[in-house]
């Protein structure tokens, strides 16, 4: 997950590791350390939650997507902002105020977008 300050990206992965069971990691994934604890979760089959603070390299959806996982887009201004092949999910409702983090989670983990789960199970190629 990535998108615009204060859209609820580490409460939303927060929520999967403690409620869903997600093995939740954020931007440090950029250092070797990082990598190394994805790889990790991933030969385990763990399912994975990253949530991206930085801005977006050309590489880093790439290099996720490498691993089978789905990059989601979260911002207030209705994705004026998405980088291009994100998925938007508003964290927002329409009087501004933020929707219930339930149903934040249900629409990340719903099985209308490309994968059936956010972070899905994947085997980590050697």
């Amino acid at each position: 997950m990535a998108g615009t300050p204060g859209s609820g990206r580490r409460a939303v992965g927060a929520v999967l590791a403690l409620e869903r069971g997600f093995r939740h990691l954020d931007d440090r994934i950029a250092t070797k350390d990082g990598r190394d604890e994805l790889l990790r979760a991933l030969v385990q089959r763990r399912d994975v939650v990253v949530t991206w603070t930085g801005p977006l390299s050309a590489r880093s959806p790439q290099w996720l997507r490498s691993f089978d996982f789905e990059v989601v887009w979260l911002d207030a201004d209705r994705g004026a902002a998405q980088p291009p092949d994100t998925r938007h999910v508003d964290p927002f409702a329409a009087d501004g105020s933020y929707r219930p983090l339930g149903k934040v989670m249900d629409e990340l983990l719903s099985p209308g977008s490309r994968r059936s789960r956010l972070g899905a199970r994947a085997t980590a190629r050697a």
